[in-house]
């Protein structure tokens, strides 16, 4: 069959985080490939797509499926495309995957009702066998020139891993099927994706090329505020080390790159693989650099010898998730830390490394009171931190804080295509949503104000007038 993988535009113009490259869409692209599928990878938000430019695109194009990766922020974007697919090709499937599915379940259809299926958890499973389902109707359609009619799957669908589906009796969410060999799928489909435009991009506060590397999948950490285990499971299954080093060789030999970002929640959870991955770096002496600036260090797991050793491997960057100053929103929110382990964990980066170090920090959790964000920004700026991010809580679809809030009847009225983390969609405790967003202002500029922290944030960041604005507009937005 013909698919298209679809990563939807947002109408947000500095949502710079989804302009990065997904390679959980280049991993299920291999997996279709391998059972014959002829796959392609449209990134809108690469192609500076909007509405319009998407439904020319898609007058030109020829799939059997389309299958859009929609994240809660993104949905009103992603069911306008959806619809639109519907209006010019009706013949087409049309299957939504990805964060926002797996997080609502059995109520995908009630918020994304254009679509025919859905996938929960990982798909590298399920969608190969769900098309296989379809691809006799497909034969039936083509061989009878039954153009504008889209026939549905006549098989079992119920013995299909992680497919959410209507019945006449209602809609049915199979449980989720997570890929146990992860090497098994396969090197991620690159040449699909449009990596020297990927390579130009440089929007992050740290300067650099940003070509995400997955080593592992699954998070076994219980934050209240989370569902990445929705995505992919509890349980942490991990790429051998030597085929990461096949991974990053790729990067650097085919496309010149001279970064790449260890994007997962669990790389340092092992410790042994950490040693094991950074001594095959230094082996094959690639010369590229590497961050974890996406969160994929836990402060418990950091002494003072991985750290000098991932800094000899070319570690120059990582970030941790702080979350918040209050000791008590922290036990609320489930973290198995405290303030005086992140201040010490904190110090021993910066005593240990030259390396920059991030903080990811959370405003408006729903259990949070003035005192409470003004202990979180008065932590941010006490720590030795080079970088913060300060993001607006979002209530994630699945996670256990929504949960509750759900049960407590607080998001009746939610719009979730508004959940964004620099756009407040529910207020906290005696706090309104717009006083939320002045003090993540605050912070930004409290923080970012400091001598210190403005001469090196201009040194690695500032290379011409449009840069600074570009920074002013990412810190304001």
């Amino acid at each position: 069959m013909r698919v298209c993988l679809i990563k939807p535009f947002t109408s947000r113009k500095r949502d710079y985080e989804q302009r990065h490259l997904d390679v959980g869409q280049a991993f299920l692209a291999r997996s279709l490939q391998s059972r014959g599928h002829q796959v392609e990878i449209l990134d809108c938000m690469r192609r500076e797509m909007d509405l319009g430019v998407f439904s020319s695109w898609l007058k030109k194009s020829s799939f059997d499926a389309y299958c859009l990766k929609i994240y809660t922020h993104g949905l009103s974007e992603a069911r306008a495309q959806m619809r639109t697919i519907r209006e010019q090709i009706p013949e087409a499937w049309v299957m939504a995957g990805g964060p926002h599915p797996s997080g609502a379940g059995e109520k995908v259809f009630a918020h994304i009702p254009e679509a025919d299926y859905a996938f929960q958890g990982e798909a590298e499973i399920g969608l190969p066998k769900l098309l296989a389902e379809l691809q006799s109707q497909v034969t039936d359609r083509r061989s009878q020139d039954l153009t504008g009619y889209r026939l549905p799957a006549t098989g079992d669908l119920s013995e299909i891993p992680g497919l959410i589906f209507r019945t006449e009796g209602g809609v049915k969410a199979n449980p989720p099927g997570l890929v146990t060999d992860l090497d098994g799928i396969g090197l991620p489909a690159l040449e699909l994706l449009d990596i020297p435009g990927y390579l130009r991009e440089n929007l992050r506060l740290v300067k650099t090329q940003y070509l995400p590397v997955m080593t592992s999948r699954g998070c076994p950490y219980p934050c209240s505020y989370c569902a990445s285990s929705l995505v992919s499971g509890k349980k942490v299954r991990r790429h051998s080390v030597n085929f990461l080093m096949e991974w990053i060789e790729r990067y650097r030999k085919d496309y010149g790159a001279g970064n790449f970002a260890i994007v997962d929640d669990a790389f340092s959870e092992n410790r042994d693989y950490v040693i094991e991955f950074c001594e095959a770096l230094l082996k094959r002496n690639l010369k590229i650099r590497w961050d974890c600036g996406n969160n994929a260090v836990r402060l418990d797991t950091l002494d003072a010898e991985l750290l000098r050793m991932m800094e000899r491997a070319g570690c120059f960057y990582i970030s941790m998730g702080v979350e918040s100053g209050s000791e008590r929103i922290l036990r609320d929110m489930h973290r198995k830390t405290d303030l005086a382990e992140i201040r010490e964990k904190i110090s021993l980066v910066k005593r240990e490394t030259k390396m920059t170090v991030g903080g990811f920090f959370i405003l408006g959790y729903p259990r949070e009171t003035r005192e409470d964000l003004r202990k979180t920004i008065r932590f941010a700026l006490d720590l030795p931190l080079d970088l913060a991010q300060f993001y607006i809580f979002s209530p994630h679809p699945g996670a256990e804080i929504t949960k509750k809030l759900e049960q407590e009847g607080k998001l009746k009225n939610l719009d979730y295509s508004s959940c964004h983390y620099f756009s407040p969609s529910l207020p906290a405790e005696g706090i309104s949503s717009r006083a939320i967003k002045r003090y993540q202002r605050y912070a930004y500029l409290r923080f970012y104000s400091r001598p210190r922290i403005m001469a090196s944030t201009v040194k690695e960041n500032i290379r011409s007038p449009q840069d600074f604005i570009e920074m002013i507009k990412y810190l304001l937005r």
